[in-house]
């Protein structure tokens, strides 16, 4: 039956030190990759998986797994190292092409693969993508040692953080994505020690914005952005222009960032995947 997802066991990974986990659903002699968001797991793709077995096999990876119960060191993971998963999974598979699917945080490292594998990429669907802009906070809490160590001692009092943010906000010295992401996101001890670790894992996973228009006209890479007019932890300006210069399609939904998963079970996304089977 087409609602059943059927998936091989879940793998890992490993290159220096680093891991990530997935998990293979055989399908058809196309590949897809899926990406899911800060604070979620593959399961986001449950409904979906089904529904391009016919096109694709497809790998869905758990991004964060490596980070769980971790508590000797905090680990990141660089370009280099994730392209060499990368081809440890190409030549275990031998994945020549294959698309792209990713949410929020999970784009980057959808597009931290570009560099290596741009010519073996087909499609990509980039639903409320993180990194191509409004980044001065996650930069400035990430960029040293020392910045590092001051963000994470700020993190251990949530409450605190969402009071100051809440002032400076009315003063005019946080923008609202910055105040909308503390709104959001620092709720208990929890949530902040996740956002940590999180942000300082992926944190030398980027690609600047000129760098990713020349590879995607140089490729011919087939490219879907998803955006939220109420999404307001996402740089939609940037988007926009990039989506103008790359010749990408480009929706824009009545809907905020957490709200977009919903489009990933929408027609529209999986008609752009398998459109004319290329």
């Amino acid at each position: 039956m087409e609602s059943e997802v059927m998936p091989e066991k879940m793998e890992v990974i490993h290159v220096d030190g680093i891991s990530v986990s997935y998990t293979y659903y055989k399908g058809g002699a196309s590949f897809l990759f899926l990406f899911h968001g800060f604070g979620q797991t593959a399961d986001i793709y449950t409904a979906f998986i089904p529904q391009v077995r016919s096109q694709y096999s497809v790998i869905a990876f758990e991004l964060f797994t490596s980070l769980k119960n971790n508590k000797t060191y905090e680990p990141v993971i660089s370009i280099p190292q994730w392209n060499a998963l990368i081809e440890q999974l190409r030549e275990k598979y031998s994945i020549e092409k294959f698309s792209i699917l990713s949410f929020s945080m999970g784009t980057r490292f959808a597009v931290s693969m570009l560099e290596l594998q741009a010519l073996r990429i087909q499609r990509m669907v980039l639903i409320a993508p993180d990194g191509f802009g409004n980044t001065v906070w996650f930069r400035i809490a990430t960029a040293t040692y020392l910045s590092r160590k001051i963000f994470k001692a700020v993190m251990k009092h949530p409450e605190t953080i969402k009071r100051i943010a809440k002032g400076m906000h009315k003063a005019g010295l946080l923008n609202q994505i910055t105040y909308r992401f503390i709104e959001r996101n620092l709720e208990n001890k929890f949530l902040t020690e996740k956002i940590y670790q999180t942000w300082v894992y992926v944190r030398k996973l980027r690609m600047p914005p000129e760098a990713f228009i020349s590879l995607i006209n140089r490729h011919g890479i087939k490219l879907l952005f998803v955006l939220g007019k109420q999404d307001q932890l996402v740089a939609a300006g940037k988007i926009r222009s990039i989506a103008m210069q790359t010749h990408a399609q480009l929706m824009e939904l009545e809907l905020a960032h957490h709200k977009l998963t919903q489009t990933i079970d929408g027609g529209e996304v999986k008609r752009f995947l398998i459109s004319d089977g290329k």
